[in-house]
């Protein structure tokens, strides 16, 4: 489905890059780390440092 949209589109992208941009964008409007390492299904919130 991903790289269905990515022809229609004519936009380059992976579904990596769709994860790390939503946990980006999610962790810089909240604030909260805790909450994107939940949302994404992880329980060790030290990688998610780059975020912040």
């Amino acid at each position: 489905m991903i790289e269905k949209l990515a022809e229609l589109t004519s936009i380059k992208f992976t579904v990596h890059q769709l994860r790390h941009t939503y946990a980006k964008q999610l962790a810089a409007e909240t604030g909260q780390i805790q909450v994107v390492a939940s949302i994404l299904g992880h329980s060790n919130t030290l990688a998610y440092g780059v975020y912040f």
